[in-house]
């Protein structure tokens, strides 16, 4: 678990009243990207310590916020 799993699994429920915590655990997953981007969903999900659920509502409200954008893999046979 990374130093700030803890200080999000404590406030993921708090983030729905706190906008600017919301927008802190939006910036977490931003910078946890930023490090490693080809990372799965459920690799963000266990390295912040939030639910494979919560992990990708925050991805889809990053999308259509604009602030990230995801990638075809053209390689991929499935």
């Amino acid at each position: 678990m990374t130093a700030i799993a803890p200080f999000i699994a404590a406030n993921v429920d708090a983030a729905a009243a706190d906008p600017a915590l919301h927008l802190e655990i939006h910036f977490k997953v931003m910078r946890l990207l930023q490090d490693k981007p080809d990372m799965s969903q459920r690799q963000m999900a266990k390295a912040l310590g939030l639910s494979l659920g919560k992990t990708n509502y925050c991805v889809q409200a990053l999308l259509a916020k604009g602030w990230l954008k995801l990638q075809n893999f053209s390689g991929n046979t499935n």
